[in-house]
């Protein structure tokens, strides 16, 4: 269960305990009855003893609290003992005295302290008894009692909007490939499932911690003293699936070797090595700064880099783009374009695949990974998992609301949130919805290189022209927040700087100003013609996105400054292909752009040259700030590198920001183990699905 729902229950306890309060005034034995629970107050006994000169009270209250679905099940015994003379607060000093652990309860004794400044000190006992009932467990991540872990049935996974051209991770971009590889292949490292939700939640930004990254392929990892040498060592024991060509065999150093090789295109060993050329999506892979990898025995791998670089080696345990394959696979079929050729050591392996519709995934008998929260428990917990393909708004909806779709990980411009959501609250209220922080996926790239985008007026009227704050509050109905960010969402861990911070000139570029806007037009030569329009433009979106706020803005807001705007929606399968193709000229230079995830990946994505530049920048300056930011030598250093890019960004205004709406996470109540977490790392909800289950008597219950 989680710490959203938890909450509705801590309400129940704090009622609970002020009718406590009111029985202990009366000093009467009370039975409260509340639909699902029950509370008894069994015994409350106050004692007086008076003695010449003093007064001693002892007080002693018994409290049982039972059957609270989803919660523990407390019982506190209370003695306080106060006894002569003046007492005065000065503090409160709290210790566990003692833990005993019986079957099915946890038994917690602790003492509490008041020191005082006259008077003798209070001393309060309290035993506080847990007892967890049968078929339910106590979540070590979030302290909450919750139903214990059940095998089989089907999860039925709401995946990306449109299926991979290709099921090649080195050969398809992110989000493609890599969104319905990632549990079929694995990395390095993965986030650590089991980490206090009060440390991290998973439940975004995505620019993951790198504290709560753990080693997953790898059983360990150690950076030598020269800073630059990493030691990895292997886990044994981990097989991939039997079948040909591989035949079950087991994972070893060699192949971490191989599918560097591979992702590089370079030989870094002795080992013969095919490829020659790298990756197409080298460029979001910081770990390519690598001088030698070599496999020193069957389990061990020892890395050097070029030089000291935390973010590399990141990368290298925990990358979008990285995943450890099989050499036969690509021996004997040149590639894994075939979804048949996805042959990995991960929790599921694909066993159908409906074009464009759906693939079906099938447990892995021989799962080599344990529950990082219930370490006696094998992974996965569900026998099959179906991902389905969707693209319409109304077409996702009628699935949740149906129960055809038990989770879906990351809705945003997918759904208006506005609409689709308030209405499936209002036909499911029973569904859990999150909200988790996001990049905005209403930003505008423009062509730097070409006419009239090439001139930063123009840019800058483009930005200015939208009134954010009013699209956030009317169009987007308050979700999510209207301030302006650059290329990296304002709230990314370390490099993110909130828009009340920004200096105040850059934050008047940002403001709603259509009369400057116009200014900067006619100062740019831009004028109106005596129709009254300055520029005819084509603007291509993702079909799948949310088309009508595109539409909005272009029949407003720019239309209010001369500038018409002519809408493209794009097709899933084309979208796809013109991401893959990288003709930023496409729709006279003009596309929907928004970015996140490896902030080095994404700003070195628009240097000069480089693939992913959907803003076709070539800034010498700016190319050199991402130089010394690949070059830093701590994270702490990168971090600062990655501001000032962000800076010089936003005075160039690349891109136009829209309203930063949030990710929404929507999962039905049968759907047990979850809680707000969308990312696991650099894995989205795919990498979580292993480790969540289906309450299948629930669901039926339910009517599905």
């Amino acid at each position: 269960m989680s710490k959203v729902i938890g909450l509705r229950w801590a309400v129940v306890a704090v009622s609970a305990v002020m009718l406590l309060v009111l029985a202990a005034a009366c000093g009467e034995t009370k039975t409260i009855e509340v639909p699902g629970e029950t509370i008894v107050v069994e015994k409350i006994v106050t004692e007086r003893v008076e003695v010449p000169g003093e007064t001693i009270v002892v007080e002693k209250i018994v409290t049982e609290t039972v059957e609270v679905p989803g919660e523990t099940v407390v019982k506190e015994v209370v003695k306080e003992v106060v006894v002569p003379g003046e007492t005065v607060v000065v503090e409160v000093v709290k210790e566990v005295v003692r833990t005993v652990e019986v079957p099915g309860q946890t038994v917690v004794v602790t003492k509490e302290v008041v020191k005082t400044v006259a008077g003798p000190e209070r001393v309060v006992e309290k035993e506080v008894i847990k007892v967890v009932p049968a078929g339910y467990v106590t979540d070590p991540t979030t302290g909450f009692t919750v139903e214990a872990p059940r095998y089989g049935g089907t999860i039925t996974v709401l995946s990306h909007d449109w299926a991979p051209p290709t099921m090649d991770v080195y050969l398809s971009a992110p989000q493609a490939a890599q969104y319905t590889s990632m549990m079929v292949l694995e990395k390095l490292g993965i986030g650590d499932w089991g980490v206090d939700r009060d440390i991290y939640d998973f439940s975004g930004p995505p620019v993951t911690p790198f504290s709560v990254i753990r080693p997953h392929l790898a059983e360990s990892w150690e950076l030598a003293s020269d800073n630059v040498t990493y030691h990895f060592q292997i886990r044994e024991g981990i097989h991939f699936f039997d079948r040909e060509p591989v035949n079950g065999r087991e994972l070893t150093a060699e192949d971490i070797v191989y599918s560097t090789q591979r992702m590089l295109g370079n030989k870094l060993t002795e080992s013969e090595f095919s490829e020659s050329e790298p990756s197409p999506h080298i460029g979001t892979w910081k770990a390519r700064e690598v001088e030698s990898l070599v496999a020193t025995d069957r389990g061990a791998v020892v890395l050097k880099l070029k030089q000291p670089d935390p973010m590399a080696f990141r990368d290298f345990i925990d990358s979008t783009v990285f995943y450890v394959i099989a050499r036969e696979v690509i021996d004997t079929y040149g590639d894994m374009k075939d979804w048949r050729h996805q042959i990995g050591t991960g929790p599921y392996d694909i066993v159908d695949y409906i074009e464009g519709s759906s693939f079906t995934y099938e447990k892995n008998p021989n799962y080599w990974a344990f529950d990082e929260k219930y370490p006696e428990n094998r992974l996965p917990y569900a026998d099959e998992v179906k991902f389905l393909f969707m693209t319409e708004a109304a077409t996702k909806i009628a699935a949740l609301r149906t129960g055809k779709v038990d989770i879906q990980g990351s809705l945003s411009y997918a759904l208006k949130v506005t609409e689709d959501l308030d209405a499936l609250r209002a036909t499911n209220p029973e569904i859990h919805i999150t909200e988790h922080p996001n990049r905005s996926d209403y930003g505008i790239g423009m062509n730097t290189q070409k006419a009239p985008f090439d001139d930063i007026n123009v840019r800058r009227a483009m930005q200015m022209a939208l009134d954010l704050k009013t699209l956030h509050e009317t169009y987007f109905k308050s979700w999510g927040s209207w301030t302006p960010h650059s290329l990296l969402a304002n709230d990314t861990p370390g490099i993110g700087i909130p828009f009340e911070e920004w200096d105040e000139d850059l934050k008047k570029i940002y403001a709603y100003n259509p009369t400057e806007a116009e200014r900067l037009l006619d100062e740019a030569g831009v004028t109106r013609g005596s129709d009254g329009i300055r520029l005819n433009l084509e603007l291509g979106v993702y079909a799948g996105g949310d088309v009508d706020y595109m539409q909005l803005i272009a029949a407003t807001y720019y239309r209010d400054i001369g500038i018409e705007i002519k809408v493209v929606p794009v097709e899933g399968s084309g979208w796809a292909a013109y991401i893959n193709a990288y003709e930023w000229d496409m729709f006279g230079g003009m596309t929907m752009a928004a970015k996140y995830g490896n902030p080095l990946g994404f700003v070195k994505g628009i240097t000069s040259g480089a693939n992913a530049n959907r803003c076709n920048c070539a800034d010498p300056n700016y190319d050199a700030l991402t130089d010394a930011a690949a070059d830093a030598p701590t994270e702490a250093a990168f971090q600062a590198a990655t501001r000032n890019i962000i800076e010089h960004i936003k005075e160039n205004v690349w891109f136009v920001t829209g309203p930063q709406i949030p990710l929404i996470g929507v999962h039905q109540p049968w759907i047990k183990g979850k809680g707000n977490e969308l990312w696991l790392g650099s894995n989205k909800t795919n990498a979580i699905v292993p480790r969540i289950w289906v309450d299948q008597e629930l669901k039926k219950a339910m009517g599905y």
